[in-house]
């Protein structure tokens, strides 16, 4: 009798060490989670991610797996869980970004595709942190064995995860907004393959942006700023200004004629014209663009561009808008419906006709 409860207590206190020591882990793995974030000191763009992303042979995209953690106990009592983590340090920091759980849809689409779907699914288990306990069988970079064993599992989970988690957030942009978009954008909407219908933009995601809230110093008045005065546009009561165009379009003269090249970055800022001062509002990498813009109010601006649609089976391109509050940072981001076969790239040529373009 004295040994057998001397077995039971020996027993509770290794279930009780070993509890303790999976808390423990599991706090380091959440710091761990914290610092990968605290990481991400730049917003990543998605388009470029993808890139990077179909870059890799599958076989060469690996992935690591966190030490056990404890999550919350139901009725079946504690789960340990395990969480995947791309090795990529890129993919990696932009999984961590707040607004990725925003391009989950597009993610899930890519699953399809025999080229990306290893590194597209593990992007997928890091983002949305789901406990990995089946899918370390498969780690480093098991892709032959997960195509066989696990793909369709996992693609017909994403997509169930998918319609419970989106499925009230679809919204057609509002009539007041096609409103004024017909109103200041007509030239824009006309300037592609076929007109587009302002009220054909549907939401695709809601993001706070990660830029600096700093205004830097700038005047308006500057000289070189001079060839781009005439097409900044400014708000209600006049106090900023919007400018799009002078980070991205480089202007240069030669006599009496101006030439124009196109850096491969955008940038937008809001001007105080009082303070001389202005804050970027929005970057954008080589594979999209912002091509005008308008304000909605002293605090709001709407721009409408386009982005290349890395997944159509052909190279195609779709229009899209962005709703930012200037000060808050706040976004709303809409895509067209359809995607076209080349971007409007005489647009421009349109808005500064009496610039010589190198395209």
């Amino acid at each position: 009798m004295k040994m057998k409860r001397t077995n039971t207590f020996v027993t509770a206190i290794r279930v009780t060490l070993f509890t303790v020591m999976l808390l423990l882990v599991s706090q380091q793995v959440k710091c761990q989670l914290s610092n990968n974030k605290a990481s991400s000191l730049h917003q990543i763009d998605f388009s470029t991610m993808i890139e990077r992303v179909k870059s890799y042979a599958p076989e060469k995209f690996t992935f690591s797996v966190s030490a056990p953690s404890l999550v919350a106990p139901s009725a079946d009592g504690w789960e340990i869980a395990y969480y995947a983590f791309a090795d990529d340090s890129l993919v990696r920091n932009f999984c961590s970004q707040a607004d990725a759980i925003e391009y989950l849809p597009q993610l899930v689409d890519l699953l399809d595709d025999e080229q990306c779907s290893w590194q597209v699914n593990i992007m997928l288990y890091n983002i949305t942190m789901t406990n990995a306990i089946e899918l370390m069988a498969y780690s480093p970079n098991r892709v032959e064995a997960w195509v066989r064993e696990r793909k369709d599992k996992d693609l017909a989970c994403w997509k169930k995860f998918i319609q419970n988690k989106f499925k009230q957030k679809i919204a057609v942009m509002g009539d007041s907004l096609s409103s004024t978009l017909r109103q200041h954008c007509s030239l824009w909407l006309n300037s592609w393959e076929r007109e587009l219908k302002a009220d054909s933009f549907t939401l695709v995601r809601s993001y706070t942006s990660s830029l600096s809230t700093d205004w830097e110093e700038f005047d308006i008045s500057e000289k070189y700023f001079s060839d781009y005065r005439d097409k900044i546009s400014y708000s209600p009561t006049g106090s900023y200004a919007l400018d799009l165009y002078s980070y991205n379009l480089i202007l240069s003269k030669k006599g009496a004629k101006t030439y124009a090249e196109l850096d491969v970055d955008i940038q937008i800022y809001v001007i105080d014209v009082a303070r001389h001062q202005r804050l970027p509002i929005i970057f954008l990498g080589p594979t999209a663009s912002i091509d005008d813009g308008y304000w909605l109010s002293d605090s709001t601006v709407v721009l409408a561009g386009w982005e290349r649609c890395f997944d159509c089976p052909e190279e195609a391109y779709r229009p899209n808008m962005y709703k930012v509050n200037v000060f808050t940072g706040e976004t709303v981001k809409y895509d067209y419906s359809t995607t076209f076969s080349q971007y409007n790239k005489d647009y421009l040529k349109q808005k500064f006709p009496k610039v010589i373009f190198d395209f």
